[in-house]
């Protein structure tokens, strides 16, 4: 295990022991990006997750600060068009936040009925009371309908009406015509097809114009600002034009596209946020061209363009803020030193576990070496920002396989991502992880979601015994649902699956290496099981479970489950020795433990800012190194990177530091008058602050944290008269 170490060691086993260290690739997760009116450098941007954090920049994103947090996920964010100071954030909870003083604090201002998804959020032109809202609606049965809410007040009061229903539905369109205010445009995907749809009195009476538009979803749509006939469509299938309202569609360019705008000041110009590039057309979306290689990060969403000056445009993706003054020749990356990316695997090496692997969404394929304190971006394949699974060959370690959320590819490399191929795993096939079998690794196994036009997404289990050229599907259960997650047994025959089936959590197991599958979810609750683990006993038999309505547990291999406690949990994590301790990853909430089995949880909150929590692991080899990945907070760990206390002894001893969690200082005891040095180490093992000489040296000193000093794990040493005193301290925000 690789330790930052200072005169000796202190190993600990227990994940609570410490505090969370973060760590991990540099980035920033965007999920809503908004510029300021009349101002060409001032620019917000907001992380993923759970808390969201605003930051601004008034350089163009040559700097950042964070405003404020706000407690929800944020999907959207306004600036007023004409009372700058004023702001709306909209939450996928049907919250809308609002903030008068520049996202400096936010309250809840109004909320949306009927417990809906929020997407999108809109201010109608020219009528800034009026605001509009895209969201998800529960309907009847387990249906959706793809929604309008409209708010006539400012957004303190809201109405809502579906346009259709489905068993799968998201509703991520929302565009007014800035020309014809009345006219508004909604849409996203219904049952995996790209759905459309216009009024022209605002939001009271609707058509459909999806026409002979194709792919999975319409992401957004971009009315021509001179030709009222005119709208480009961006999916995943194509950048899409109309000249007659929508009657009829033309593809202008065949590439994924997740946003396209035209731009105010040059309305003949337009952009398209597609894959690792941004498209621009000089024409009026009739032909798209790009010519810079300075851009990265898939399923570019966010696009905003300075409504003064054509060629000036920010984007954001799942990597970054990147910004362009030239009309998209050159891109510059802005959040490269902001380590906010969300982290949804990690992916051990088999036979070297120092050497991880993960993705994080709209990023690429990333390396580390170092257990992840530094990263490297491998050269990957098209859409592999939109990888869910990765796995090594353990008798070839030079192919790595991949698998994404959004083609029905298994994406193979066996010189280390500089040349790919692939092969068809199903048409439809939407991947969630892919593994080989440890003891015959020509067989491999997928698995996620069939997304067949017109139909709800089925649970898979797809394998493949002659690696990965054929592919048969094992297990398809239902008529709707995901896989989320598989893993061998101990003894490497038995097979389990977990997810969600027809609105149900569910695991499988196979006892004769997927012949057959045994429904194993006996007293499991919730609708989707998230995150299956091993627990102390026999791994035959005794596991954990998180599912949404909370942790459970087994002692018979998922033959009864027992409720254990919390909700909306999304990793579980069993102690290694003691059955009663447990630990849970949850949505919102952070990370919980229980010493006695869930009669009691308590929430573990030093160091980890980030509470949306994707994943708990433990290092292969290493039981004391703990992962704990975020959405939007980047990569935590305990004893993965971290400073110790040297062992007592004659010339080493513990010092009296009160609180040893500081947020601006704490009381040092430090027991002699003599000369004495106090220094600062950080994780690094290096100085990280200038050493203070006391002489005399008081009895009880008030230590100051240093200014500028970052929060994290640091390490206290006095020395006088040829001993030395060491002291873990706690620095957070």
């Amino acid at each position: 295990m690789k330790r930052i170490t200072i005169i000796g060691l202190l190993a600990t086993t227990i994940l609570t022991a410490a505090p969370w260290q973060q760590f991990g690739p540099p980035g920033f997760a965007v999920a809503a990006l908004a510029r300021v009116p009349g101002i060409a450098g001032d620019i917000f941007a907001v992380t993923a997750g759970w808390p969201a954090l605003v930051f601004y920049s008034s350089d163009g994103g040559a700097s950042w600060t964070v405003r404020d947090s706000i407690r929800d996920r944020v999907v959207d964010v306004l600036v007023h068009p004409t009372q700058t100071q004023t702001m709306f954030a909209g939450g996928i909870t049907g919250r809308v936040w609002r903030s008068t003083d520049a996202g400096r604090s936010w309250a809840v201002f109004g909320t949306l009925t009927g417990s809906p998804t929020l997407r999108r959020l809109a201010f109608r032109p020219g009528q800034p009371l009026v605001m509009l809202a895209a969201a998800e609606i529960p309907a009847s049965g387990n249906e959706v309908g793809l929604g309008i809410y409209t708010s006539s007040n400012g957004g303190a009061a809201w109405n809502g009406t579906w346009l259709d229903t489905g068993r799968f539905v998201s509703a991520v369109l929302l565009d007014p015509d800035p020309l014809r205010p009345e006219r508004i445009y909604l849409g996203g995907s219904i049952n995996g097809l790209p759905r459309l749809f216009t009024s022209g009195d605002g939001g009271g009476n609707w058509r459909e114009v999806t026409g002979t538009i194709t792919g999975t979803c319409a992401w957004a749509a971009a009315p021509s600002l001179v030709d009222s006939g005119t709208i480009l469509c961006a999916t995943d299938d194509g950048i899409w034009r109309t000249t007659n309202g929508g009657t009829s569609w033309l593809r202008a360019k065949s590439v994924p596209a997740w946003s396209v705008e035209f731009a105010p000041a040059s309305p003949l110009r337009a952009y398209a946020g597609s894959d690792n590039l941004v498209y621009r057309s000089t024409d009026h979306g009739v032909s798209w061209f790009t010519d810079t290689t300075t851009f990265a990060g898939t399923a570019t969403r966010l696009l905003e363009i300075n409504p003064l000056d054509g060629l000036d445009v920010y984007a954001g993706n799942g990597r970054g803020v990147f910004r362009t003054t030239n009309g998209g020749f050159n891109w510059t990356e802005r959040t490269t030193a902001l380590g906010r990316l969300t982290v949804p695997f990690l992916y051990f090496h088999p036979v070297t576990p120092d050497s991880v692997f993960t993705c994080p969404p709209g990023h690429g394929l990333l390396a580390s070496g170092d257990r992840g304190e530094s990263w490297q971006l491998l050269p990957g394949f098209a859409g592999a920002g939109l990888c869910t699974g990765i796995a090594l060959n353990p008798n070839a370690l030079d192919t790595l396989v991949a698998v994404t959320s959004n083609d029905q590819w298994l994406h193979m490399t066996s010189d280390r991502g500089d040349s790919w191929t692939r092969q068809s795993i199903e048409t439809g096939f939407s991947g969630r992880g892919v593994a080989f079998h440890p003891a015959g690794p020509d067989t491999i196994y997928a698995w996620g979601s069939l997304n067949l036009p017109g139909e709800p997404g089925r649970f898979g289990f797809w394998r493949s015994i002659n690696r990965g050229h054929d592919w048969t599907r094992n297990y398809s259960p239902g008529t709707a649902g995901c896989c989320r997650g598989f893993r061998f047994a101990a003894d490497g025959d038995s097979l389990f699956l977990w997810g969600a089936v027809d609105g149900q959590a569910r695991v499988y197991l196979s006892l004769n290496h997927g012949a057959s599958w045994l429904d194993r979810s006996a007293g499991l609750q919730g609708s989707d099981a998230r995150d299956l683990k091993t627990a102390p006993g026999s791994n035959r038999t005794s596991y954990l479970c998180a599912t949404d309505a909370g942790v459970f547990r087994t002692i018979n291999a998922g033959g009864i489950w027992t409720d254990l406690g919390l909700s909306a949990v999304t990793a579980v994590l069993a102690d290694t020795a003691d059955p009663d301790v447990i630990f849970a990853g949850t949505d919102t909430q952070g990370v919980w433990s229980t010493t006695n089995s869930g009669a009691y949880w308590e929430r573990d909150t030093i160091g980890l800012e980030h509470r949306s929590v994707t994943l708990l692991l433990r290092h292969p080899l290493d039981a004391a190194a703990v992962y704990c990945g975020t959405e939007g907070g980047n990569l935590y760990g305990r004893g993965v990177i971290a400073v110790f206390e040297p062992a007592p002894g004659p010339h080493v001893r513990s010092l009296d530091v009160v609180p040893n969690v500081v947020r601006v200082g704490a009381t040092v005891r430090l027991g002699s008058r003599e000369r004495t040095v106090v220094e600062l180490f950080g994780a690094d093992g290096r100085r990280a602050a200038e050493p203070v000489i006391l002489d005399p040296a008081p009895t009880l000193l008030q230590w100051r944290r240093p200014a500028g000093l970052a929060a994290g794990v640091y390490l206290l040493r006095t020395r006088s008269a040829g001993t030395e005193h060491y002291a873990r301290i706690v620095l957070v925000d």
